[in-house]
């Protein structure tokens, strides 16, 4: 991010050209570059921003989808590389969308209480993510970049919803459950903050799978305190109005 570069200047007593007027656009903008790895959670913020604005009828949502779908594969088949969190709700929102129609089929599968028909959805899901993680290539959602396919981007992350949902499921029957309620509570703050501790970590030399597992385990921990604390003091920050 080009504002640490600024500061690493003024701490080495040198001189650092950058043009404030141009910085505070792109700011503005949620650019990559000046937000470093919170363009995410600038993208995470405009989308919650539109939803509230917008009516609860399905027509509307149905539209958006089509509408911002239609968009993510025209700069796509165009070749442009936006690294942009406005420009990224492209290819981020309509999960957001999908979510108001899939509403229904939650409480479904939560009063079903059926753990066979849970694990059958649970291993469809995986299967689904490894085959469209495949095919699809990678997919780099900070250039508004949704892989090959844009039918096997959308499918890879409804399955990838799936399974997080039955997992989080199971694990809410267990005890102490509040913390996974906790956990689902701040998903939005999680999703937005966490890969700036990712990428510390990820800089650490001759990791193990084992160190991984760990490291994700005290990001979880790490996460916990840090979402009760918004929800008392800053629940604008978990995504809520008041």
């Amino acid at each position: 991010m080009q504002l640490d570069a600024y500061f690493r200047c003024m701490a080495l007593g040198t001189d650092y050209d950058i043009s404030w007027t141009w910085f505070f656009e792109w700011l503005l903008l949620g650019h990559r570059w000046c937000m470093g790895p919170c363009w995410y959670f600038y993208t995470l913020i405009v989308m919650r921003i539109i939803m509230q604005l917008l009516p609860e009828k399905k027509w509307v949502y149905a539209l958006l989808f089509l509408m911002l779908s239609a968009g993510a594969i025209y700069l796509n088949g165009k070749g442009y590389e936006i690294s942009n969190a406005n420009v990224n709700v492209l290819v981020c929102m309509p999960f957001f969308i999908i979510g108001v129609f899939l509403k229904p089929f939650k409480y479904v599968c939560s009063r079903l209480h059926n753990y066979y028909i849970e694990a059958c959805l649970l291993i469809t899901a995986v299967v689904l993510v490894a085959l469209c993680g495949k095919y699809n290539g990678n997919v780099w959602m900070y250039l508004c970049g949704y892989g090959n396919t844009y039918i096997l981007y959308i499918l890879g992350g409804m399955a990838g919803t799936v399974m997080l949902y039955v997992v989080s499921l199971w694990l809410s029957r267990f005890p102490y459950h509040n913390v996974v309620m906790t956990l689902s509570k701040g998903s939005i703050t999680i999703i937005g903050l966490h890969i700036i501790i990712v990428r510390r970590l990820t800089e650490l030399p001759d990791r193990l799978w084992l160190e991984d597992f760990f490291f994700s385990l005290m990001i979880i921990l790490f996460f916990i305190p840090m979402v009760q604390l918004l929800d008392r003091f800053f629940p604008l920050l978990l995504g809520k109005k008041k």
